[in-house]
C-alpha cells in the first residue's frame, strides 16, 4: 500500500508544476479550471508513459539476467556432460587397447607353438603356385619319357 501512496506522491510531484503553470497563464476561473484540468490530464500522461516505459525496461532487464543465468546453467550442463562421455570413451579406448593387445599375445604365442612344434614351415599366399605354373598336358609325361633299367643308376656308381 505504501508503494502504491508513493507512486501516487510522485505523479502528483509531476503534474503540479504544470497546474502551477496552468493557473498563472490564466485570467478567469473557469479557464483555470479547464487548463489545469489539461495540465493535469498531460502530466497524468506522460507519467503513466513514463512508469510503463520503466516497467517494460525493468521486466526485459529481468528476462535478460535470466536468460544469461539460463545459458551459464546451460553451459556448466553441457562441459559436465562432455567430460563424463570424454572419460567413458578414454574408458572404452584402454579397454579396447587391452583386449588387442591380449590378442596379440595369444596370437605370438600360437606362431611360437606352430613354428616350434613342427619342423614345416606354414605356407604363405607367395608360397602357392601361379596359373603359369601349372603343367599342361604337353607336360604329362607318356611312356616313351620313362627311363629304362640302365638308365636308373646303381648303388656302385
Amino acid at each position: 500500500m505504501l508503494e502504491g501512496a508513493g507512486k501516487v506522491m510522485r505523479l502528483a510531484g509531476n503534474v503540479i508544476p504544470n497546474v502551477k503553470k496552468a493557473l498563472k497563464k490564466s485570467d478567469d476561473p473557469e479557464e483555470a479550471v479547464e487548463e489545469t484540468q489539461e495540465a493535469a490530464k498531460e502530466g497524468v500522461q506522460e507519467t503513466a508513459k513514463e512508469q510503463f516505459k520503466a516497467s517494460i525496461q525493468e521486466k526485459a532487464s529481468d528476462m535478460k539476467e535470466s536468460l544469461e543465468e539460463q545459458v551459464q546453467e546451460n553451459a556448466e550442463y553441457v562441459d559436465e556432460k562432455s567430460d563424463e562421455a570424454e572419460e567413458k570413451m578414454q574408458e572404452g579406448l584402454e579397454k579396447a587397447g587391452e583386449k588387442v593387445k591380449e590378442v596379440k599375445e595369444s596370437g605370438e604365442q600360437l606362431q611360437e607353438k606352430i613354428s616350434g612344434s613342427s619342423t614345416k614351415k606354414v605356407k604363405h599366399a607367395d608360397d602357392l603356385k601361379s596359373v603359369n605354373e601349372i603343367k599342361g598336358v604337353k607336360d604329362i609325361k607318356t611312356p616313351k619319357d620313362i627311363k629304362g633299367a640302365p638308365y636308373i643308376p646303381s648303388y656302385n656308381d
